[in-house]
């Protein structure tokens, strides 16, 4: 499951349900319908500070990851920027560069990859200045 520290409360209820005793219920029309699944649950968040500890406590391993440094962060954004959006390495990079910059998250690399009308240090730089001077968040 990813960003489940973003589930609603009524998926929680399931969830806690499903990783207890491996059974789900479904109540429709005042009937309920049971089943009994053996499944395996691997959760994802950016935070645990909302996740109830009778959550946390049901999964068998925690595995908490330190935040990207600037040299992993740029290098991750030039291997994502270069294989997926078709960015030359140099100017993923340069994103990269700008992204830690201005937030440190992948998604703003990847949407200043996806703003830029060419791939030049120029453009690059130029839609970054523009999203510095309105974001709300900067780093």
């Amino acid at each position: 499951m990813d960003e489940i520290d973003k589930m609603p409360g009524d998926a929680l209820t399931t969830l806690l349900s499903l990783m207890e005793s491996g059974d789900v219920a479904e109540t429709k029309y005042r009937r309920q319908r049971k089943i009994k699944l053996d499944t395996i649950v691997i959760g994802a968040g950016n935070s645990d500070r909302n996740l109830p500890p009778e959550l946390m406590s049901r999964f068998d391993c925690q595995l908490f990851f330190k935040p990207y440094g600037e040299s992993e962060f740029i290098h991750v954004c030039r291997e994502y920027l270069s294989k997926n959006e078709g960015m030359p390495v140099d100017i993923a990079e340069h994103i990269g560069k700008a992204a830690w910059l201005l937030t440190r998250d992948i998604r703003t690399a990847r949407g200043i990859s996806r703003m830029v009308k060419e791939p030049t240090r120029e453009e690059v730089n130029r839609v970054a200045q523009f999203l510095y001077k309105y974001s709300k968040t900067r780093s």
